[in-house]
This record gives structure tokens, sequence and C-alpha cells, in this order.
């Protein structure tokens, strides 16, 4: 089953997603900023996208969760450089040695580079494996479905997963057969409607080799 992470959730909006899409499995994505004790299984940003990354905001987060009753996540986002995959690269070779050294499953994010399409794409799969990750996080600025298709092609899925960030088109991603992928939109703009029409357009198109 696919999982869509919403954005900071309230518990009430969390149900109401829930019951609006059941084709889907619904948890919680959330930042330094506004991580808290949740009854709801989560992966944790590191906010870049929204703000300047503060790095000790991150690590005494890491610690926070580490050392009280807070839930692990299911992964935690390395930080990364908006648009620029080397600078994206050397960022989270600084800063994967304290996601590690807490016992976190962590996720690469994939960012468009110098080299062409496939090559960087490769190269991204390639040092992904290499630190350890779990997972490959697709930018927000860059999953057009042929990023994203040819990402899947490439990768063994046995060894790495893959999740886009803030996708335009909920259906498009659905059908991709990505393992997540979040928004922040629904649940704060409480935007159901959405949520009802993913559901209902998948259930016209069943059965679809996608599922």
């Amino acid at each position: 089953m696919i999982i869509f992470y919403h954005g900071n959730p309230t518990t009430k909006k969390m149900k109401k997603a829930r019951n609006y899409c059941p084709f889907l499995e619904h948890r919680a994505e959330y930042t330094p900023d506004t991580i808290r004790n949740s009854e709801f299984q989560y992966f944790l940003d590191n906010g870049a996208f929204t703000s300047d990354f503060k790095p000790n905001e991150w690590i005494n987060t890491l610690d926070r969760i580490k050392s009280s009753d807070i839930k692990e996540p299911d992964f935690v986002v390395l930080p990364d450089v908006f648009n620029d995959a080397e600078a994206t690269h050397q960022k989270h070779l600084e800063f994967v040695n304290e996601v590690r050294l807490r016992g976190f499953n962590f996720y690469y994010v994939a960012q468009p580079g110098e080299m062409d399409l496939m090559n960087n794409l490769q190269h991204i799969a390639y040092r992904a494996l290499s630190l350890g990750a779990e997972g490959i996080f697709v930018g927000a600025s860059w999953h057009k479905p042929r990023v994203v298709s040819k990402l899947l092609d490439m990768t063994d899925r046995k060894d790495l997963k893959v999740h886009v960030g803030m996708p335009k088109n909920l259906l498009w991603v659905v059908n991709t057969e990505v393992d997540s992928f979040d928004t922040a939109n629904i649940v704060r703009n409480q935007s159901w409607s959405k949520l009802r029409s993913l559901q209902s357009k998948i259930e016209e198109q069943k059965p679809i080799t996608a599922f």
C-alpha cells in the first residue's frame, strides 16, 4: 500500500483523510519546527524547502526524539541544497553520521545536477546505496514523470524505496507505484474534495497494472 504523508496533521484531520481516501495509508510528516509526541507514524523532513536549514536545531531534534518518548520516524530526510545535486551530496556527507549514530533510517535527496538526466540519476542511486540510505526522496523541484519513472526503473526496490515530495498531481504519483509521497496542503487547507476525488478516480481505473 502506498503511504501518503500529511504535513503536521491533527487527530481530527487525519481521521478525515483516512475516511475520504482509504485506498492509501495515511501518516504524518513533521519538521524540526513542528515535531511533537505524535500518535501517528511519520517521517522527519529537514525543513530546508520552506526555510533556511538550521543544523543545530535539526541535530537537537534528532536528540530529542532519541531521548524522549516521541516515536522514532519512519525515516529522516538528510539536509539538501535546492536544485543542486553536488552540493546536496556534500551536505549529506556532512550530516549523515548524525543520523547513523542515532540509529534512524534516512533518505537521500535527489536534486537536478550538471550531468544529463540518466547519468545524474544513476549517480544519485549509487551514492544513496553507498551511504546506506533506505530510500531516495525526490525533491519538490524535480518530480516530473520522466524523472520518477527512470528512477523507479533503475533502482532495485528491495534496496531503495522512492518517495516524492509535494507532487502536484496526486493520481499521477499514485500510479507511478512509488512507495510514498507527501503534501501539507490537503490537511492545512482542509481540501477534502481532493481526497474524495482521488479515491473516486482510483476506484474508476481499477484494475490496472499499476496496482
